[in-house]
């Protein structure tokens, strides 16, 4: 499992800028659905594109669709938290306590063929189980 989204993140990182930029960014939220829906996974993403606009490419558009399904068995902090191990992010990523009311940012910082990656997870405008964000500049 955690060989998987490390193979899928660094495929991700390692596809390049998207057209017309410099940067890669993915932010990943539970997604619930209304309470008469039943879903069995479920993720919502941002991008980072500007409002009204879908600015993902293929290689976003493969990254979620590997990582969506993983949804099933993962809380969104352990996506960060698997993030952190897999590119060697400084410092590492603990474990977060979700439980742990006062549980705020967590950061780390990684490189990978001259991209700098930060990894973040923190509950500002999300539920319970926060967000986890992958920020990749390739200056």
């Amino acid at each position: 499992m955690d060989q998987k989204f490390c193979s899928d993140l660094q495929t991700w990182v390692d596809s390049g800028p998207r057209a017309g930029s410099s940067a890669r960014y993915m932010r990943l939220a539970a997604f619930r659905g209304s309470e008469d829906e039943i879903i069995m996974w479920g993720i919502a993403t941002d991008a980072g594109c500007e409002e009204d606009t879908d600015c993902r490419d293929e290689a976003d558009k493969q990254f979620v669709g590997e990582v969506a399904p993983m949804t099933h068995y993962w809380w969104i902090n352990q996506f960060a938290e698997a993030a952190s191990v897999c590119l060697r992010g400084n410092p590492r990523i603990g474990k977060i306590d979700l439980l742990d009311d006062e549980a705020g940012l967590r950061e780390s910082i990684a490189s990978r063929n001259g991209a700098r990656i930060v990894i973040s997870w923190d509950r500002t405008d999300c539920d319970f189980e926060g967000c986890t964000t992958f920020e990749v500049d390739y200056r």
